[in-house]
């Protein structure tokens, strides 16, 4: 998420889906945005990240059927973001 707070995003998916070995090649079971006002803090950004991910997780528990019977196919190019090491938030005085 911090990738694309830097990127500018206002808008950042949250998405549940099945792990499999190959990167982007699983089921999408569910997904939704977290939409950002620009003023927002990173515990302020990370509240609303794990607020999504548990909302995802409930729905995944009450509708297990329908949510798998609904799931949607992953389309496009495989993407990531590397990992975020301690120097990616050294500031440059």
């Amino acid at each position: 998420m911090t990738w694309q707070v830097l990127e500018g995003a206002s808008s950042i998916p949250t998405t549940l889906f099945e792990a499999v070995a190959e990167l982007d090649a699983s089921p999408i079971y569910l997904h939704q945005q977290i939409d950002l006002q620009g003023h927002e803090l990173v515990e302020e950004w990370r509240a609303l990240q794990a607020q999504a991910t548990l909302e995802l997780c409930l729905v995944w528990l009450d509708r297990y059927r329908e949510v798998v019977a609904e799931a949607q196919d992953q389309l496009g190019e495989p993407s990531h973001y590397r990992r975020r090491r301690p120097a990616d938030s050294q500031l440059d005085p």
